[in-house]
């Protein structure tokens, strides 16, 4: 129940047509993270031309994120150390 709420808020803040939800268990599937959660993706007609490619997509934004972040703490922490220093 509480996925279903959680997509339709997604389709509608997304201007999405569909959703996809997925929920990956255990290694063999693709889990990496050792806790039960489920994946909403907002969709639109022709965003990605094999329904499997959208994991392709969500693996490179979530390595381009943690490269983000972990950019930006490197530059919050040498940023502190010479403000406080």
């Amino acid at each position: 129940m509480t996925t279903q709420r959680v997509g339709d808020l997604v389709e509608k803040l997304f201007q999405a047509s569909s959703i996809t939800i997925a929920i990956q268990d255990g290694p063999e599937a693709g889990q990496t993270v050792k806790h039960v959660h489920v994946h909403v993706l907002p969709r639109k007609a022709g965003d990605f031309k094999s329904n499997d490619n959208i994991y392709d997509e969500v693996k490179f934004c979530f390595v381009k994120l943690v490269f983000c972040l972990s950019n930006y703490t490197v530059h919050y922490v040498l940023y502190i150390h010479m403000t406080c220093t």
